[in-house]
Order: structure tokens, then C-alpha cells, then sequence
């Protein structure tokens, strides 16, 4: 009995290409909508301030979304999945230079599975002393 059951596992996991893409067929759950537009810091924005600060990271909201995910990447670097943030608007505390790339997507238990990704946004925070 062990070996069919592991037998069966191991065929699963050799059709399985890509676990991330795995989205279930619910019936009675709604297709997601498209995903969020995002709103600030615009594409390509260059912040030149002094660390520590705070910027406004804004989208605009989903109808029927109960969360939102973002993630934010500085250099490529990931800095922070914040999970379950319930407003579209979060204040990302910004405490070295860099360029920094950030996404968002939605989610609700009336979809069938969370939106796709927003748009890439990337901006930059500059020391304002050395930038002059």
C-alpha cells in the first residue's frame, strides 16, 4: 500500500511543471477581475531625500477585493510581502538608497483565485546632499 501511494505522489509531482501555477476550478467562485492599476510613486520617480523617510505607495482599489499583497524588491533584493493589507494605500519606510521595484495583487474568497500581478513600478531614492 506505501509503495502505490508514493507511487502516486511521484507521478503528481512529475506532470507537475509549476506548483505556483496550479489554480483549482471552484464553480461557484467568481473569475478575479483585472488586477490593480497602480497609482504613486509613478514609473521611474526619483525621490532625492535623506534616509529615514517615508513614501506614499498608492493603487487603486479592486472591486470586491477583501486584501491586497505587495511585494517590494530594492536592487532586486526582496525587502517586504506584506500580506493581508486591506487598504490600497500603504507607507513603505524607506531606509537606504537604492532603486526599488514593487507590485500588488488582489485577492477574495469570492474569486476562484487572487488577481494577476499588477505592473512593475520601479523608483529610486537619492541622497539629496550628493545629488547636488
Amino acid at each position: 500500500m506505501t509503495v502505490s501511494i508514493l507511487g502516486v505522489i511521484l507521478l503528481n509531482l512529475i506532470s507537475c511543471t509549476d506548483p505556483y501555477s496550479h489554480r483549482p476550478d471552484y464553480p461557484d467562485l467568481m473569475d478575479p477581475p483585472p488586477p490593480p492599476a497602480l497609482i504613486s510613486p509613478l514609473a521611474d520617480a526619483v525621490f532625492f531625500t535623506n534616509v529615514p523617510t517615508t513614501i506614499k505607495m498608492e493603487w487603486q482599489n479592486v472591486d470586491g477585493a477583501e486584501y491586497y499583497k505587495i511585494e517590494i524588491k530594492r536592487d532586486t533584493v526582496l525587502l517586504h510581502m506584506l500580506d493581508t493589507v486591506t487598504t490600497n494605500t500603504i507607507f513603505l519606510n524607506v531606509t537606504s538608497y537604492g532603486t526599488y521595484y514593487w507590485r500588488v495583487y488582489a485577492d477574495s474568497r469570492q474569486w476562484k483565485w487572487y488577481t494577476e500581478w499588477s505592473e512593475i513600478r520601479r523608483f529610486s531614492v537619492i541622497n539629496s546632499v550628493l545629488s547636488r
